[in-house]
């Protein structure tokens, strides 16, 4: 693990892999940002003012190690590669990260409601070289959509009120065909 102290208000952090090993600061959610760097060549500014939302959280990073030790059975590099929707997805990690292991096949719709559409927007742009696979779309699960046809929905830790799993629920079914 490599920590490099940029500025007070900025770090680089540079993980193993995807990022399953590591050590949170979060103190730093005081900050107006906070920068990690991935190993895997993503760069994601977290906004922890935001909310939750505005944190790079655990749970992503470990399905963002998950999806490296299996990108060969999860993703189709070749033909007509693999689309996938992420709801909830906050700073955009684990869409750009999936987009980065998936490969210039793969495509990533990052959805979330209000100020994180802005700040995955911010994050993509940070990421000039995955900006063509990863579409950021506002979504809200209190107002269904249908995206488009996905072979893979993810997301993590999207959702801490009960009141919301049966909308996301329908959300999942309006955006998933098999």
């Amino acid at each position: 693990h490599s920590h490099q102290e940029q500025s007070c208000s900025r770090k680089k952090e540079i993980y193993g892999g995807c990022g399953i090993d590591h050590n949170n600061n979060f103190s730093a959610q005081k900050m107006t940002f906070y920068r990690r760097e991935f190993e895997c060549g993503v760069v994601v500014d977290e906004r922890g003012e935001l909310g939750l939302g505005g944190t790079v959280w655990d749970a992503s990073l470990v399905l963002m190690g998950f999806l490296e030790k299996y990108s060969e059975q999860i993703f189709n590099k070749s033909g007509k590669g693999t689309r996938i929707l992420e709801l909830g997805a906050g700073t955009g990690i684990l869409s750009l990260a999936a987009a980065a292991i998936g490969g210039p096949t793969t495509t990533v719709f990052s959805t979330d409601i209000g100020e994180y559409v802005g700040l995955i927007e911010h994050n993509v742009a940070l990421n000039p070289s995955l900006s063509s696979q990863v579409i950021v779309e506002h979504l809200d699960w209190l107002s269904p959509q249908a995206l488009g046809s996905f072979d893979i929905i993810i997301g993590t830790d999207v959702s801490y009120s009960s009141e919301l799993y049966e909308p996301l629920m329908k959300t999942v079914a309006l955006n998933y065909l098999p």
